[in-house]
């Protein structure tokens, strides 16, 4: 079989990305890996997501990417005894699939909850379609399948999710209203329904996709945050 890319990994547009997704394989501490490990390591940086699964998250503890974010694999001893480099004990979680903010790590069992993380947090469906789609292939109930034909229908006449900055005075990582961490903020305004929820720094800024209204989205924000 022969497999013929779209373009080249050079010729990426880091302005036009959505997520890279590394798959698993025996080759990531190889040097031919260097370039688009490097890759995701910018691509973290720039607060876009990066999703590793199985032997693909040996690369990242190689480069020192799960150094300082909580992540999984295979098993612990898997990154430890395989990556001279790896520095991230501390942040392992023995887990089969793992979030922390936009890196999406999972073991080669976690396939199904990697995928269903990686959808909702690029908002390529409603929640509640995902919930049941995870719901039906992990168990086969039928009544799930019901569930997410349903909730596609309910979604034909969808309304389009327009981008949204959001500026939040006195939000800093000290003082009264202090969030020490602005990955704290995405995951808890994805879980209320945003799409790609992003942060500028540490100064509380908020870029974002909503359907609602711009009072809708303040409130919610608002509520979300400081209620």
């Amino acid at each position: 079989m022969t497999i013929v890319p779209d373009f080249n990994l050079y010729d990426i547009d880091t302005a036009n990305i959505d997520a890279l997704l590394l798959i698993g394989g025996d080759s990531w501490l190889n040097n031919e890996q260097d370039d688009v490990l490097e890759l995701a390591s910018k691509l973290l940086q720039e607060n876009i997501l990066v999703g590793a699964i199985c032997g693909a998250t040996l690369g990242l503890a190689e480069k020192g990417i799960l150094d300082n974010r909580y992540h999984t694999s295979n098993a612990s001893f898997f990154l430890s005894q395989m990556s001279q480099y790896y520095r991230g004990h501390g942040y392992y979680k023995d887990e089969i699939a793992v979030q922390d903010g936009n890196l999406i790590t999972a073991s080669s069992a976690g396939s199904l909850l990697w995928a269903k993380f990686i959808v909702k947090e690029l908002g390529l469906y409603s929640k509640t379609t995902v919930e049941a789609w995870f719901n039906y292939f992990s168990t086969g109930d039928p009544q799930y399948y019901g569930e997410m034909m349903n909730s596609l229908e309910k979604k034909t006449h969808w309304k389009v999710n327009m981008k949204k900055i959001i500026f939040l005075r006195g939000v800093t990582p000290i003082g009264p209203n202090r969030i020490p961490k602005m990955s704290y903020l995405v995951e808890i305004l994805t879980e209320v329904g945003f799409f790609n929820v992003q942060t500028y720094i540490q100064s509380g800024n908020i870029m974002l996709e909503s359907e609602l209204s711009d009072e809708e989205i303040r409130k919610l924000v608002h509520d979300t945050i400081f209620g």
